[in-house]
């Protein structure tokens, strides 16, 4: 069984730092931003607190529809090539080029046969 979190839109009252404390203070496998990052800054936001949290245990990142472009791609690429644990990361409807996405898929698939 693994944990999820899905960042809820809804609750207005937690701001958008509290919640990635929330989840960066806790053991989650599967984050979910579908839809809820306003782009390239907020992801390197979540990246860094990521990369920060000793008991990060994040294997799966959705990032599809976050007003991604190829600002991010570095930050992201390198991220999933340092956390060996990431073998999933869905970056559609984004604004990042084909070479980004074949970048991403070796790394991914680097850490699947890890």
């Amino acid at each position: 069984m693994f944990k999820s979190h899905q960042i809820n839109q809804s609750q207005e009252t937690i701001s958008f730092i509290d919640k990635v404390k929330l989840v960066t203070s806790s053991t989650i496998e599967v984050f979910d931003l579908n839809g809820r990052l306003d782009g390239d800054d907020s992801l390197l936001f979540i990246l860094t607190a990521l990369q920060n949290n000793p008991r990060n245990i994040v294997s799966t990142l959705n990032l599809q529809n976050c007003q991604l472009t190829n600002k991010s791609a570095q930050a992201l690429i390198e991220f999933v090539v340092n956390n060996r644990r990431i073998i999933e990361v869905n970056i559609q409807d984004n604004a990042y080029s084909a070479n980004i996405h074949t970048m991403l898929h070796n790394a991914l698939d680097l850490n699947r046969l890890l």
